[in-house]
């Protein structure tokens, strides 16, 4: 219970501080991380003892943080970019132009993407795959080993590849990639097998961890519904962003609103990734 303690003031201060940084720098690669160590709260003193605790904490880090940072930052790409610019990759054109070439580490291979559209095309769809398709599996597979990986693979694939060409920007995610392979459980000296089982019934605290998920998945999906609401509705114009950056971010960072933006999309696409959280949740 002390190391419990002792981990929940180091989270509250980091995600304090966390804030105030956001403050000064409106940014959406740092919410997720923050979310996720502030989440862990409920769960660390009782990791040891409760195998209950070790299933939601890893259950929350991919359906609570990784499907949703990665589904809306997809989602508001075809919301402010269109259909077009994803299936072509046109709307990385302009991030691979000569005059960002100083943020590259890799400036030879950022050249040759810069000269060659049909790289970008190849990168806009492993995007989709990456922001679209793999969470959406994610949600509905999330205990199958062989979709995790394929999961973990691309996406840090993706941040290193990001990193060589764009800068830092997301990298600090591999960490909780890595996290939440959970490289220690593949060695049997690591193995938590002769650990102490859970209690047979739920304790309090495990269905408080749950109302408490419930809670943040659905301000997750509220924040892509009030956005879509606000703009079919007409109170914002489709081509300016609802730039929610704390607690919970729309995650439209890359997506610079063009004539060719489509809320239905985004809509019907927010729609059918909360049936499919439903489907999770009641399995």
């Amino acid at each position: 219970m002390t190391n419990g303690m002792c981990y929940a003031i180091g989270a509250i201060i980091y995600v304090y501080l966390g804030v105030i940084g956001l403050m000064y720098d409106l940014a959406h690669s740092t919410q997720g991380g923050m979310l996720f160590i502030l989440s862990a709260i409920p769960a660390i003193p009782f990791l040891e003892t409760s195998r209950r605790a070790n299933h939601w904490l890893r259950k929350f880090l991919y359906v609570g943080v990784f499907v949703p940072l990665y589904l809306f930052s997809g989602i508001s790409k075809f919301r402010y970019l269109g259909i077009i610019p994803n299936l072509t990759g046109s709307w990385l054109w302009g991030d691979f132009g000569k005059g960002k070439l100083h943020r590259a580490v890799w400036k030879s291979l950022f050249s040759f993407i810069g000269d060659h559209h049909w790289v970008m095309f190849i990168f806009s769809w492993g995007n989709i795959v990456l922001e679209i398709i793999l969470p959406m599996l994610l949600m509905l597979f999330n205990e199958i080993r062989f979709v995790q990986w394929a999961f973990h693979f691309v996406a840090i694939m993706f941040h290193v590849t990001i990193f060589l060409l764009l800068g830092p920007n997301f990298m600090r995610y591999c960490l909780m990639h890595l996290y939440a392979v959970d490289i220690p459980a593949y060695f049997s000296c690591f193995s938590t097998s002769d650990r102490p089982v859970a209690v047979s019934r739920p304790i309090k605290m495990d269905w408080g961890r749950i109302v408490y998920s419930i809670i943040i998945l659905f301000a997750w999906w509220y924040v892509q519904f009030n956005s879509d609401v606000m703009h079919l509705t007409g109170q914002q114009n489709w081509k300016t962003r609802i730039n929610s950056y704390w607690p919970i971010p729309e995650l439209s960072m890359f997506a610079k609103p063009k004539d060719s933006a489509n809320i239905y999309i985004a809509f019907i696409f927010s729609v059918l990734s909360f049936f499919t959280l439903a489907i999770d949740m009641v399995r």
